[in-house]
């Protein structure tokens, strides 16, 4: 984020000449620091409570080197089937042609975009556990999501090949996540352990990741497609005074809970005696909060023009 940060202060304090542009610096600068100087001062008074130092952190105690000079880090969260970013997301391809497009309209966002981006997945290839095991998905990555959705954003403008390409991938975007909360992503490493053992091949963590046959999308889809298999029979057969509720054990606080239930817990509403008027007026308002969020992004990526018509149409 520092790097991004820099860049963006000092071209924008520069936009208006050389003497405004040096005050804008320094104003933005100071309301930088000012927002910044709490959180830092919270951090490194924890370090201080927790490790001692103020810049001693946790990681130093792990039985494991936390960072080394390598190459699988940075290949393993790009282009891994099993973690690969634009695997679990594929509808961020369109940053690139966003980005492109960005880059001529608005460069000085463009190059902060890709400070933020290019320097936190430059310090992560070098973690040694860059595939951030036992979750769903490169989870390292996340923070860097909204920030890279931002240059997608000029690929969402109305045109005939971005519809024949961003909708199938937003198709398959949505089908991945599917997979990812129908089942609970301890299954895949149950599975994984499992097959460890049949085989008798041990493998570093992360070494899985490179294997599309035991990448975590492949080995959840199978086990979603059996689950979903199995669930108009356990919802026929389930009987609310005869069988125990299915969030029983999880009020309970039963440590293997998350071994047997799936994330996807609205499936459950209906055996847990949740009216069906309920669910599905549930189900209209989430279909409503994002068809508002759909059209008024529509609307905001509509060009000027067609922007002014409808000021004026409304009128």
């Amino acid at each position: 984020m520092v790097p991004a940060a820099l860049w963006l202060l000092a071209r924008g304090g520069n936009r208006g000449g050389t003497a405004g542009g040096t005050e804008g610096l320094a104003r933005r600068a100071g309301l930088f620091a000012a927002g910044l100087a709490p959180l830092v001062a919270l951090a490194l008074f924890y370090n201080v409570y927790r490790w001692g130092g103020p810049f001693a952190t946790g990681y130093l105690q792990t039985e494991h080197r936390y960072l080394a000079l390598q190459t699988e880090g940075f290949v393993g969260l790009l282009l891994s089937p099993g973690r690969g970013f634009f695997w679990f997301s594929p509808v961020l391809l369109l940053a690139f042609p966003g980005f492109r497009r960005l880059w001529t309209a608005r460069r000085v966002e463009a190059i902060g975009i890709a400070l933020f981006a290019g320097a936190y997945v430059g310090f992560l290839g070098f973690v040694t556990v860059w595939n951030g095991d036992w979750t769903w998905g490169p989870r390292h990555l996340l923070p860097i999501v909204p920030v890279v959705a931002l240059a997608m954003a000029p690929a969402l403008e109305p045109g005939r090949w971005r519809r024949a390409v961003g909708i199938p991938l937003v198709a398959v975007s949505v089908l991945v996540q599917l997979v990812g909360i129908s089942v609970n992503y301890e299954t895949y490493y149950l599975w994984h352990n499992q097959w460890m053992r049949d085989t008798g091949i041990r493998e570093r963590p992360g070494d899985s990741h490179f294997h599309a046959s035991r990448s975590q999308i492949y080995v959840q889809f199978r086990q979603a497609e059996a689950f979903w298999r199995q669930l108009p029979e356990r919802t026929a057969t389930f009987v609310p005074g005869r069988d125990r509720g299915p969030y029983e054990s999880i009020l309970g606080g039963a440590p293997a809970i998350t071994k047997r239930v799936p994330d996807l817990a609205w499936i459950y509403f209906g055996m847990a005696g949740v009216p069906g008027a309920a669910r599905a007026g549930l189900g209209a308002a989430c279909l409503g909060l994002i068809g508002m969020g759909a059209a008024g992004l529509r609307r905001t990526m509509a060009p000027p023009r067609r922007r002014r018509d409808a000021a004026s149409s409304g009128r």
